[in-house]
């Protein structure tokens, strides 16, 4: 899903060195964790949703025969795939009853198997928030200002253009990118999801809906300061 969020810094280059050590596949920020130490207690508890046979044969849902699955055709949503037969039951199952150790490792967990060690690994950024970002993307004109920049067109809001001549997601006010000092108050529909700045990730549980809140504890420390705020998207 994409995500609209504001990075509070000082210019462009500043953004990207704050944002990149949330990034996913940075690799600068992985961690190694053996699966062999950290997932021993979570495959004698995981449980999962099974298909359960007549003669024993057990399949976790998503790799049954029988998963029915939708699709989207011409505008509509489409079912397929095969039915459950009457003499098999939907069960919730320890995934132990599938997997062995390593097969939960490596299908369940996407761990890899470290042969020269002989131990299973993922490497990852345990702070890690998205796998795409981009200034403005997919949420154009999101902060009112009394002045600022726009960002380049997403291909998706281009092409919204393009099929909708009167659409204008900027309005009168509305930038991707601004000083602080030029912001307006945010209302409900503009609060964003996250906020990035010097202090770290913040989530909408901090605001909530309270757009007096979110202005006066992230925004108002900043005012004076020489600060810009940016239209972040992201994916995740």
């Amino acid at each position: 899903m994409h995500y609209y969020g504001i990075c509070i810094c000082e210019d462009e280059r500043g953004l990207w060195d704050m944002l990149r050590q949330y990034d996913e596949n940075d690799e600068d920020f992985f961690v190694e964790e053996i699966g062999e130490e950290a997932c021993a207690e979570s495959y004698r508890t995981d449980t999962a949703r099974f298909h359960v046979g007549p003669n024993g044969d057990k399949y976790i849902i998503w790799e049954s025969p029988y998963l029915m699955r939708t699709r989207l055709v011409d505008g509509g949503l489409e079912t397929y795939g095969a039915e459950l037969p009457p003499d098999w039951s939907l069960e919730v199952l320890p995934v132990s009853e599938r997997y062995s150790f390593a097969e939960y490792l490596e299908k369940y967990k996407g761990y890899e198997f470290d042969a020269e060690r002989n131990v299973h690994v993922s490497r990852y950024n345990p702070n890690g928030k998205y796998d795409y970002v981009r200034i403005g993307g997919r949420w154009p004109g999101k902060l009112a200002a009394t002045d600022g920049e726009r960002a380049e067109e997403c291909w998706e809001v281009a092409q919204h253009r393009k099929r909708h001549p009167d659409y204008d997601p900027y309005g009168d006010d509305g930038y991707d990118i601004a000083y602080v000092d030029d912001l307006k108050p945010f209302t409900e529909d503009t609060l964003p999801y996250f906020l990035v700045d010097a202090d770290g990730w913040h989530e909408k549980e901090e605001w909530e809906d309270d757009a007096a809140k979110f202005w006066r504890e992230f925004i108002a420390p900043y005012l004076g300061r020489g600060m810009s705020a940016y239209v972040i998207d992201i994916h995740s």
